[in-house]
């Protein structure tokens, strides 16, 4: 696709399970990609792998200013996708029980979600801020290890909030190695 989906493209109300999107290129949202006229999907025990953004989601891209789309991935496998802006996943709302691994944006992560329970972020990349991901607003029972940025938070940029029970080990980055957050957030039971 020239613009938007490059292996699907979400409207409205979309579902998608046990599926595996490979090897797909677009502009915004590689693998998956919404346009801007908001919507609900679901996505469940799939495989996104391997797709490119020329400009922003290499794996997934929902993020819109105007009319987000309410995205929810369980279960799911984002890795080894890129893009300028949000290596592997750019506009989620839930994520529960993924593994979003080995992705690369070459300039900031992008906004990658708002909720994170029981996920593993690991070994991504950004050429600026957030190797791991931005979360806006809590990440609960995760493991973020292994992710580099150029600048800031390594492991995660946290927009509010709390991180809670998650392990936050081996990232690196300018400043803020493991976490940068803005304004006021929380670690509870954190290592």
């Amino acid at each position: 696709s020239d613009q938007c989906g490059g292996g699907i493209l979400l409207e409205r109300t979309s579902i998608i399970e046990n599926c595996v999107v490979e090897n797909n290129q677009a502009r915004n949202g590689g693998g998956i990609g919404s346009g801007s006229w908001g919507g609900t999907a679901t996505i469940t025990n799939t495989l996104i792998n391997a797709n490119v953004a020329t400009n922003a989601g290499g794996g997934i891209d929902t993020y819109s200013f105007s009319q987000p789309m309410t995205l929810t991935l369980t279960s799911c496998t984002i890795s080894s996708n890129r893009a300028g802006r949000g290596g592997g996943v750019r506009g989620a709302t839930f994520v529960f029980s993924s593994r979003i691994y080995a992705n690369s944006a070459t300039g900031d992560i992008g906004r990658t979600g708002d909720y994170f329970v029981n996920c593993i972020i690991s070994n991504n990349t950004a050429g600026r801020d957030g190797g791991g991901g931005a979360i806006s607003y809590s990440m609960t029972d995760s493991l973020v290890i292994g992710n580099k940025a150029g600048l800031d938070g390594g492991g995660v940029l946290m927009y509010g909030n709390d991180i809670i029970n998650s392990l936050i080990v081996g990232n690196t980055s300018t400043v803020g190695g493991g976490v940068w957050g803005f304004g006021h957030f929380d670690l509870n039971g954190c290592t």
